[in-house]
């Protein structure tokens, strides 16, 4: 009755962001469905990826875009920051990408005021057949909005800028 009621069953899921390029294979573990026992005592599947029309570049990134900051906060990033970000892919989408393909986002819906390294999602634009490789954080700044501002418009006035600012105000949600 049990087995008559399963269409499938899970071999895990592989995440992309852990598959480098030239890495031939990986093992998964197989969930068995509750009640059900795996007679073949088979515990892994293994995967194996063929790279042979696959391409790797990197992009670096300098624009990074705030999302949900709190109200009244605002956020910034020496533009020192930059990331440099792997993409693996069919070689026609890589050579075709460009940096305006590729963004980059900081979540901050649950930040507070203060200094912290924070995760960003690095996403492509197009190309759906590439993915990135890694996982990236930046230091990212929250302080009071108006402290921010005060900062932000002096080094406005001289010809180089070492931050890049976001208020609540300012961004987009």
């Amino acid at each position: 009755e049990t087995i008559d009621s399963i269409s499938s069953i899970s071999a895990g899921t592989i995440d992309f962001s852990t598959i480098s390029y030239g890495m031939t294979a990986m093992s998964s573990s197989i969930v068995m469905p509750e009640g059900v026992r795996n007679l073949n005592n088979i515990e892994n599947v293994s995967v194996s990826f063929d790279f042979s029309d696959y391409f790797t570049r990197s992009f670096i990134i300098t624009n990074f875009k705030y999302l949900n900051v709190p109200e009244g906060l605002a956020a910034e990033h020496s533009t020192y920051d930059r990331l440099t970000v792997r993409i693996i892919g069919p070689k026609g989408e890589v050579a075709e990408l460009t940096t305006d393909d590729v963004t980059a986002a900081i979540d901050l819906s649950d930040s507070k005021i203060g200094t912290a390294v924070m995760p960003v999602q690095v996403n492509i634009n197009k190309a759906n057949g590439c993915w990135i490789y890694g996982n990236y954080t930046m230091n990212v700044t929250v302080k009071d909005e108006d402290d921010l501002t005060s900062v932000t418009n002096s080094e406005s006035s001289s010809s180089f800028s070492s931050s890049s600012a976001y208020s609540s105000k300012t961004s987009s949600n």
